[in-house]
C-alpha cells in the first residue's frame, strides 16, 4: 500500500516558462477506535502502523493505564471492504 499519491502540476519561472512536474501528497484515511465493541474515537491519520497507533491513543486518553491492559488488538483494512479500525477484545 502506499502512502502518497502522485498529483501532476505545472510550474511557472520568473520568465513565464512552463514544465511539468509531480508533487507527493501524503494519504490520511479516518480511522475508528473501537474499544469491546464501543466506538471510542474516530482519528485522522496515515494509514500504516494503525496498531501503535490504537494503542498510544488508549494510554495517552487514559482509557488504559498501562498497556499490560490490553489483551488484543486487530485492525481491519479497508482494503478488505470496511473502514480501518483498531477493535481492543
Amino acid at each position: 500500500m502506499s502512502y502518497s499519491k502522485q498529483f501532476p502540476r505545472s510550474i511557472m519561472d520568473y520568465e513565464g516558462n512552463q514544465r511539468a512536474d509531480i508533487d507527493d501528497v501524503a494519504v490520511e484515511d479516518s480511522i475508528t477506535l473501537f474499544v469491546n465493541d464501543m466506538r471510542i474515537a474516530t482519528l485522522i491519520a496515515s494509514p500504516e502502523m494503525l496498531r501503535e497507533l490504537c494503542i498510544g491513543y488508549l494510554i495517552t486518553e487514559g482509557v488504559v493505564s498501562s498497556f499490560e491492559e490490553i489483551q488484543d488488538v486487530k485492525v481491519d483494512d479497508a482494503e478488505a471492504g470496511g473502514v480501518p479500525h483498531g477493535l481492543i477484545l
